[in-house]
């Protein structure tokens, strides 16, 4: 793999994992930065992936920690603004503390803005964000997707489609990159269906109501629509759907698992509605659960209103880079990068929260899943964090 670089930030909100650069062994840490918007309107999404990362960072202290050192992580708060996700990063770079791995950001703009300086700076780093345009080791070979790209997270919508015998599709997302990476994998979706005409369309993330960009997506009539959005665009999309055109059947991605719509909108919102979500989201008895997964819901205490998804991706890239350190034997970037390429199956099968196993490789730096690894639900109710789908 080609040797280029990373990363760099200040923080703000500080939680502590372990023992610090001074604690009593006098043994030097294994530094995780985490730079999310713990403040501004993701604050509670991005602060239970935070939590969730601390987390598993002490549950590795428990085992010896990471190249047996004591993992200690810190958070710094970009608001959700990938220009200060970039300051954040300069800053800590610049008072020449560089972390061990970074959590880059919550959203693919803020992934995307830091690339460049974590790249050049040689920093490793793993996110949950799933734009293509970040899946490029070539150009940032020290970055990972701890999720699959929105192509392969969307890979059964064809069957979706031809189950509600859909000719004529309108899809609408967010007017960001988010919303382009949903679009890509719609794009790469239809490419195995021809027969299938698809309009796009867009809305704005700021709108406090979203009908007007909703009833320019069904104003050609389609069969059904596909839509995606993050946290308060949910219950947005949502509430336009039940104002314009509740009749017509509709489809959404990933973004849905964030918050349960069941709390933000009416029932009747979600007639007609599914979206797609991660098998290992399901709720199932805590018999029948792993008790890692029982121990993190139990510490993570989700509730009703927010999903599990996005916090169990979170503790599963740090799960996943000790992983690979344990197998380099080394935690140096490119030897970790390396491993991370080759990454063997897991000790236990229940090592990962979210998926069974992880599989990179020099060209793909992104989680790639079978299909048997989502389900389509309506996504109602949550408890613990997980879907109730009976």
């Amino acid at each position: 793999m080609k040797k280029l670089s990373l990363l760099a930030a200040a923080l703000l909100l500080l939680t502590a994992c372990g023992t610090s650069d001074d604690d009593a062994s006098g043994a030097e840490s294994f530094d995780v930065l985490v730079i999310a918007g713990t403040t501004g309107a993701a604050a509670t999404f991005a602060k239970n992936v935070a939590k969730a990362i601390t987390y598993q960072g002490d549950k590795l202290n428990e085992e010896g920690g990471i190249d047996g050192r004591d993992v200690r992580v810190t958070v710094a708060d970009s608001a959700g603004d990938p220009t200060k996700a970039v300051s954040q990063l300069q800053e800590r770079l610049t008072g020449g503390d560089a972390p061990d791995l970074v959590y880059a950001g919550i959203s693919s703009a803020e992934t995307l803005a830091m690339l460049p300086v974590l790249t050049r700076e040689k920093v490793l780093s793993i996110a949950a964000t799933n734009n293509a345009a970040i899946n490029d080791p070539d150009a940032y070979p020290y970055h990972f997707g701890i999720a699959p790209t929105a192509a392969n997270q969307l890979s059964t919508v064809g069957t979706k489609l031809e189950e509600l015998d859909v000719e004529k599709l309108a899809v609408l997302t967010s007017d960001d990159v988010f919303g382009e990476g949903t679009r890509d994998g719609i794009e790469q979706a239809l490419e195995e269906m021809p027969d299938v005409e698809a309009d796009y369309f867009t809305y704005q993330i700021a709108d406090v109501n979203y009908s007007t960009a909703y009833q320019r997506a069904v104003n050609n009539d389609p069969d059904a629509i596909f839509m995606d959005g993050n946290g308060d665009a949910v219950g947005r999309l949502l509430s336009a759907r039940q104002d314009i055109a509740p009749e017509i059947p509709a489809l959404g991605g990933l973004g849905f698992s964030s918050v349960a719509p069941g709390s933000v909108v009416q029932p009747e919102a979600l007639e007609g509605f599914e979206s797609v979500v991660y098998q290992s989201t399901e709720h199932r008895g805590t018999d029948e659960r792993p008790d890692s997964l029982n121990e993190f819901l139990d510490a993570m205490d989700f509730g009703t209103e927010f999903s599990a998804f996005n916090p169990m991706l979170g503790a599963d890239s740090l799960s996943a880079v000790a992983l690979a350190v344990d197998q380099a034997g080394s935690a140096d970037t490119e030897d970790v990068a390396d491993a991370l390429e080759s990454l063997e199956a897991p000790p236990t099968t229940d090592h990962f929260l979210s998926v069974p196993s992880l599989t990179y490789s020099e060209t793909d730096h992104f989680a790639q899943l079978p299909a048997e690894a989502y389900l389509w639900i309506t996504p109602s109710t949550l408890e613990d964090g997980l879907w109730l789908t009976k």
